[in-house]
């Protein structure tokens, strides 16, 4: 599940004892993929190149660093022995990649594009949606509480973002996106016409429930694998489909699209 960069203000004390939080569900999803890229630098064409190389990553324990471990498990490289990380800010992480003061940076698709055009040596060394099939990227989250006092207020935005994820799959929309892309990005036609093209063909966006039990559980046993998460989890004990179930029923389901 996708894990924010940012940084909490110091707490001046503690209590010793909490109030529990309040109970949470996850009901939806707008990107049940990791749709961000693992970019290198100039002399990585390989995973088994990344040995003695710099990892870019924003905070310890950080989503950047957490697909960083990912891909160098893969590469059967060692964290603590094989590389060195270096801590940017997340404003600086492309720069840092383009400067070499980097040598990985795990980016979206659009600022690969980008940078590309000023360092055409920066490549793509791995797509996280292919390397990671059993992850969840992001969630919605509920209290269960509104659930259960004011489930039509969910039920109602999880009924407009499933129209507005099933309308990015209709080829008759796709111009009308990439210029309100343009406009609020503010980036090149081009970028936002192929990062679009890419995510489309990656089936990045949902179009039915979105939440696959492999997924959730494969986060879950991630998480834990990295001391994220140390609660015996099940995909049962974190989700509660019944309004997104209601709105496939609603809207009709989307054959021959897995989620």
């Amino acid at each position: 599940m996708a894990a924010s960069d940012r940084s909490a203000p110091p707490h001046p004390a503690r209590s010793t004892s909490r109030a529990p939080r309040p109970s949470r569900k996850i009901i939806y999803t707008y990107a049940p993929l990791v749709d961000v890229s693992f970019a290198v630098g100039p002399g990585i064409k390989t995973m088994a190149d990344l040995k003695g190389k710099k990892m870019g990553v924003q905070e310890p324990g950080g989503f950047a660093d957490v697909m960083t471990r990912i891909v160098l498990k893969k590469a059967g490289l060692d964290a603590a022995k094989d590389v060195t990380f270096v801590t940017t800010t997340t404003a600086g992480r492309v720069q840092a990649l383009a400067t070499g003061t980097t040598d990985t940076a795990v980016l979206h698709i659009d600022q690969i594009k980008t940078v590309q055009k000023q360092t055409p040596t920066i490549t793509v060394l791995a797509n996280m949606w292919e390397v990671l099939t059993e992850y969840q990227y992001s969630v919605y989250i509920v209290p269960t509480q509104v659930l259960k006092d004011d489930a039509a207020t969910p039920e109602c935005i999880v009924r407009a973002l499933m129209r507005a994820n099933r309308a990015m799959y209709d080829p008759a929309n796709r111009q009308k996106i990439i210029d309100l892309g343009v406009t609020q990005t503010k980036e090149a036609a081009d970028v936002v016409a192929d990062t679009f093209d890419t995510l489309v063909k990656a089936r990045a966006w949902p179009q039915n429930e979105g939440l696959l039990k492999a997924n959730i559980d494969g986060t879950i046993a991630s998480e834990k694998g990295f001391g994220k998460i140390t609660k015996d989890l099940k995909f049962e004990d974190v989700t509660d489909l019944t309004i997104v179930k209601k709105v496939v029923e609603q809207l009709g389901r989307v054959k021959d699209f897995p989620y």
